[in-house]
C-alpha cells in the first residue's frame, strides 16, 4: 500500500511539475526529487505510520503557495486520494492527505535554478 501511495504521488507531481516546466519553456534532467524522512527513512516505521515527504523543484517553476494550489486543484479530482487539506498558517506550510488510506504528509522546498552560460 505505501508504495502504491508513493507511486501515485511521484506520477502526479511529475505531471504537475512537468506541465509547469513546459509552459515556462524549462528543461533540465531532473525537474523535482521527492525524499523520504521520518520513520520510514529511519525504517522504524509502524503499519500505522504516515509517509513523510519532502519534495524539492526549482524556484523559477513554483513558490510554496503556487505549489500548493497546483498541488490542491490536481489532487482534489483523484478518486484515490482522500480528505487532503493544506496548512497554511503552520511555520512550514504542509499538505496533509491520504492515499489509498496511507497517510501523507508532504513539504515542498525549492532550490535556486542554476544559472545557463
Amino acid at each position: 500500500m505505501r508504495l502504491h501511495a508513493l507511486a501515485t504521488l511521484d506520477r502526479v507531481l511529475k505531471d504537475i511539475i512537468s506541465e509547469r516546466a513546459a509552459a515556462k519553456n524549462f528543461t533540465h534532467e531532473n525537474l523535482y526529487c521527492l525524499v523520504e524522512f521520518g520513520s520510514t527513512f529511519l525504517s522504524v516505521e509502524s503499519i500505522n505510520s504516515d509517509l513523510d515527504l519532502i519534495v524539492c523543484t526549482y524556484d523559477c517553476l513554483f513558490d510554496r503557495k503556487s505549489f500548493y494550489i497546483a498541488l490542491e486543484k490536481t489532487m482534489s479530482h483523484l478518486p484515490e486520494v482522500q480528505d487532503l487539506i493544506v496548512v497554511w498558517g503552520a511555520n512550514v506550510p504542509i499538505a496533509k492527505f491520504s492515499v489509498n488510506d496511507v497517510s501523507v504528509d508532504l513539504v515542498f522546498t525549492d532550490f535556486v535554478t542554476p544559472k545557463l552560460q
